[in-house]
């Protein structure tokens, strides 16, 4: 008896040390919805397990937002350019009715237009040191009405494409910057500032880039006439007007400092949990397709490093501590060091979900 206890004994130990996983469904899928392009993004740095994706439907040709498991958007398409993973309201997406194009920016609504541009690259403030001015202004797109092309701007005035804007306000509303007509001079709370510009340099004829902050500085930036690639820029305080050489320089948007090009660390936007990273396994490059399809490929392992997690997209069983487990490679793997598990989500019967194997 004493060895058949013994036996017992053993044999619970081993079941516990292999235990699977368990099972959580993210999202159920309707009738011909698939992942739109395998769009898919989740926050791996929140204490909630936060998700956002766009699904398709094979049928009617529409496309829905699923956040957190919550449908919040149907359309007849959808672009979404921002994600924020914590709060939704955030987020900024176009989408398309009947009715014509419309844009959601911080929960407000925009339209409906004929078309729409709006800055793709709107979440990242800094992308290898040029400054991405649109995160600050963030509401500032061009819009077609009536086959007309208008710009709105970040505080809401409205303008037809070519025509010169001199009046910017602060998001606050407690400070206002005029632009001189020669772009040379701006006034901010009317105090002048003189910009340092060469008096034989022809400047562009469009508006130049500005974003006047809260605390009533600035950040001024235009292109001469026939080299786009060259810019003015500056950032104006009470006290002065600082040139940034963007050859070796870059204004950050965040912190209001100039900063070295150098001390910008390689950008990935894959490392980016605001943005689209993951899509469907399939094979490598097609010389027939003549394009690139992304496989999955994921190399975990805890904080202790006592514990390992492998998955590649043609292998149909993952391992957790080199043993097999018969689950397919997930489109998403990542250890969750306040559960102290590995987590990974999968598509499974028209339905997202995620595992959780505690360690």
């Amino acid at each position: 008896m004493k060895q058949l206890l013994i036996l017992l004994a053993c044999l619970f130990l081993s079941n516990m040390s292999f235990a699977l996983p368990t099972k959580k469904v993210l999202v159920s899928l309707k009738p011909n919805e698939r992942l739109r392009l395998g769009e898919y993004t989740s926050n791996f740095y929140a204490d909630s397990y936060n998700f956002m994706c766009l699904l398709y439907d094979s049928e009617t040709g529409k496309k829905t937002i699923i956040y957190n498991g919550i449908r919040k958007i149907t359309a007849n398409d959808i672009y979404i350019y921002y994600i924020d993973l914590d709060d939704f309201n955030k987020s900024i997406y176009e989408y398309t009715t009947d009715n014509g194009k419309y844009i959601s920016i911080e929960n407000e609504i925009y339209g409906p237009y004929e078309e729409i541009e709006y800055d793709a690259n709107c979440c990242p403030k800094t992308i290898f040191g040029f400054t991405n001015t649109t995160y600050f202004n963030r509401h500032r797109f061009y819009f077609t009405q009536m086959g007309e092309e208008f710009i709105h701007d970040n505080d809401g005035t409205i303008c037809k494409i070519g025509s010169f804007k001199s009046h910017y306000m602060s998001p606050n509303k407690m400070h206002e910057c005029v632009v001189d007509i020669s772009r040379r001079m701006v006034t901010i709370d009317n105090i002048n500032y003189v910009l340092p510009i060469p008096v034989d340099v022809e400047l562009g004829d469009h508006n130049p880039e500005i974003c006047l902050f809260d605390d009533g500085t600035c950040y001024y930036e235009n292109d001469y006439k026939y080299n786009g690639g060259a810019l003015y820029c500056f950032y104006i305080t009470p006290s002065e007007v600082k040139a940034i050489d963007t050859d070796v320089e870059f204004f950050d948007l965040d912190t209001h400092e100039i900063k070295a090009r150098n001390n910008i660390h390689n950008y990935n936007e894959f490392a980016d949990p605001h943005k689209f990273r993951y899509y469907l396994p399939g094979d490598v490059y097609s010389p027939e397709k003549g394009y690139y399809i992304f496989a999955y490929e994921f190399s975990l392992q805890d904080e202790s490093k006592k514990h390992s997690f492998f998955a590649k997209w043609d292998y149909n069983y993952i391992l957790i501590d080199g043993k097999k487990y018969d689950y397919h490679c997930p489109v998403d793997a990542f250890y969750d060091n306040k559960s102290n598990s590995f987590r990974w989500v999968s598509f499974e019967n028209d339905q997202i979900v995620m595992y959780n194997y505690s360690l």
